[in-house]
């Protein structure tokens, strides 16, 4: 016979399995368009810095942000000095969507987990713009070191 408290037990499990399948199945959707292509062209600046392309890199940069370097190469120079866990890159994983920053449709933050080749790990904040040709270019960076591993 169940007791009262037996039935709340079984009420709220079920409550927490709807809630854990309803999280799965969004993490699990396709991602859309937008997402995708925040995420190629993540991917390929890392590649670039990893192959050390600075043109490669540049023109994955925002409009804005190159505005705020001299060159090709000064963009460059300040990634090697503040983000070198880019170009050490041995993986990464993204955290799920990229967000809208506050109402701006055309601003998203992309975040994502990369281990560096000598294990350590870092929570790095892409912040991207979307430009009037429909491409998304990267607009600022933010890595910070963490303790957590990426299993």
């Amino acid at each position: 016979m169940l007791t009262r408290r037996d039935i709340g037990i079984l009420i709220a499990l079920a409550i927490l399995a709807a809630a854990t399948a309803l999280m799965q199945s969004h993490r699990n959707a396709p991602l859309r368009p937008h997402d995708r292509a925040i995420r190629v062209t993540i991917s390929q600046h890392i590649a670039a810095f990893q192959r050390r392309d600075t043109q490669a890199a540049w023109a994955l940069a925002s409009p804005n942000l190159q505005a705020r370097f001299t060159s090709p190469n000064g963009y460059m120079a300040m990634a090697e000095a503040h983000y070198p866990a880019l170009f050490e890159a041995q993986n990464f994983d993204f955290d799920d969507r990229a967000k809208r920053l506050g109402q701006y449709e055309q601003t998203r933050v992309q975040n994502l987990f990369l281990t560096d080749q000598r294990g350590k790990g870092y929570w790095v904040a892409f912040t991207m713009q979307k430009q009037p040709d429909g491409s998304w270019k990267i607009a600022g960076c933010q890595l910070r070191e963490t303790k957590a591993l990426n299993i």
